[in-house]
């Protein structure tokens, strides 16, 4: 039980001690201390105004398409004839890229339906198929956005 116990008490030290090291002391506005947790940067490479093919996640003013975006997915989307009969619905997870003038690149499954590659395809149909978008915005400047969106593929 005595060795339980010291056991317990060293993993709570060191985890204190890990978590104070994660953390770093900046100054307040009457000159106290405040802890604040060290900022992670997710992306590899920070964006600067001169880099021109920067492509974000997030924006200020994001990305808009012009009108309702699952009406246009649920009127264009045509059921492959394979995955009907076979019943195989799911989920195709897709990305793509809103460039600077609003069109769209870069169209990639992400994470299609098992056994059902036919409805993989018709996603990528149907996204390179919608208008121009309207472009995201940062400081003021159109930028190039990703966009990632579900679509579901269920059958009635």
């Amino acid at each position: 039980m005595k060795t339980l116990c010291l056991t317990f008490l060293f993993s709570l030290s060191f985890i204190y001690t890990n978590a104070q090291e994660q953390l770093q002391t900046v100054p307040h506005r009457n000159d106290e201390t405040a802890h604040y947790a060290k900022p992670r940067i997710y992306s590899s490479r920070p964006y600067q105004a001169s880099d021109s093919n920067y492509i974000f996640t997030v924006a200020e003013q994001m990305p808009k398409y012009p009108g309702d975006l699952y009406k246009f997915l649920a009127d264009s989307i045509k059921y492959p004839e394979k995955e009907r009969e076979k019943n195989i619905t799911g989920t195709v997870y897709a990305t793509f890229v809103i460039e600077k003038d609003g069109s769209v690149s870069g169209i990639k499954v992400l994470r299609g339906v098992p056994g059902g590659p036919g409805l993989d395809a018709e996603a990528v149909r149907v996204l390179s198929m919608m208008k121009k978008w309207t472009p995201g915005m940062q400081n003021g400047v159109p930028v190039r956005v990703q966009y990632t969106i579900p679509i579901r593929f269920q059958l009635q």
